[in-house]
């Protein structure tokens, strides 16, 4: 966005936000510019009453007006009730919806160097988004490869938040290469890139029951990518420890960070990664038919 655009369209932002808050009665908050406490003071209008998520709202656009940035007009308090789960995805923990805690939702933008827009917004607990400050993917990923306790999080929550942050940082740059292991359900809302859709797929597969036929069918079509005798071997041994490992765990994605079964499918996909994509790319097309997703990443306004 060109700079007299952006001027315009953040002052017009900062003037219908100190409206806006002055009409729900929310605090004046001395932290945002000042065409929002002129319009704020100004103001001379109804009260209304906000529920919870036009309060959460309001509050991340005062958040985004700090930080020299606009929240994107999609961005609405029914979006935001919808990407709100009941639980962190990070944490595990149930969101605490009321009083002050650290198992508060609080909405976060996936990549930082990005704007408040939808595909780059997530919702963790308050804990998570501190720990996360401003922290890029690689910093995360860093952290996540440590494996130890740093800045409130453990290292197995350094982990899933690193693989929630990937699918954003791959589409972004076009770039899968990490290959970082799915320790989340991806959200439906943001991207995952085809190697955690292959995870989160033969994840789902094994955890049906042997006597289910479409266990046998949908790998059968999954073990076909594989390019060798020796690549469907590894395969095979891939699909018996993932089968075990997902009926042992209570979070099944914690299969992925068990190395003797993530290094065999690290294996198995580099060499079958082709093929995948090519059996994946008509069903990604019929699930994805009017998502532009270039469109979508450059509403994030990456780097400004």
């Amino acid at each position: 966005m060109e700079t007299g655009q952006h001027e315009q369209t953040f002052n017009n932002e900062c003037r219908q936000l100190g409206e806006a808050c002055a009409s729900y009665r929310l605090r004046r908050d001395t932290g945002v510019p000042d065409e929002f406490l002129v319009a704020y003071d100004a103001y001379r209008g109804p009260v209304l009453k906000a529920d919870y998520y036009v309060r959460k709202w309001l509050g991340l656009r005062c958040n985004a007006v700090k930080r020299n940035f606009v929240v994107d007009p999609a961005v609405t308090p029914d979006f935001l009730r919808g990407i709100t789960g009941k639980t962190c995805p990070v944490s595990l923990v149930p969101f605490v919806m009321s009083g002050q805690s650290q198992a508060n939702p609080s909405v976060d933008r996936i990549l930082n160097d990005g704007t408040y827009a939808l595909g780059n917004l997530v919702v963790f607990s308050q804990r998570v988004n501190r720990a996360k400050g401003d922290k890029t993917f690689e910093e995360v990923a860093a952290l996540a490869k440590r494996g130890e306790v740093a800045e409130g999080l453990a290292g197995i929550e350094w982990a899933r938040l690193a693989s929630l942050m990937y699918g954003n940082w791959s589409v972004a740059r076009n770039d899968d290469r990490f290959v970082v292991p799915l320790a989340v359900v991806p959200p439906e809302h943001v991207f995952t890139p085809t190697s955690q859709v292959v995870q989160l797929l033969l994840m789902q597969w094994c955890g049906m029951t042997p006597a289910d036929n479409r266990r046998q069918f949908l790998l059968a079509s999954m073990r076909s990518c594989s390019p060798s005798r020796e690549a469907e071997a590894q395969f095979d041994n891939l699909v018996t420890c993932l089968s075990e490992g997902v009926r042992a765990e209570k979070h099944a994605p914690n299969v992925w960070l068990r190395p003797r079964i993530f290094a065999p499918f690290l294996s198995w996909y580099l060499t079958s990664q082709c093929a995948i994509e090519t059996m994946l790319r008509s069903s990604r097309e019929r699930l994805q038919t009017g998502v532009d997703r270039d469109k979508i990443v450059s509403r994030w306004r990456l780097n400004g």
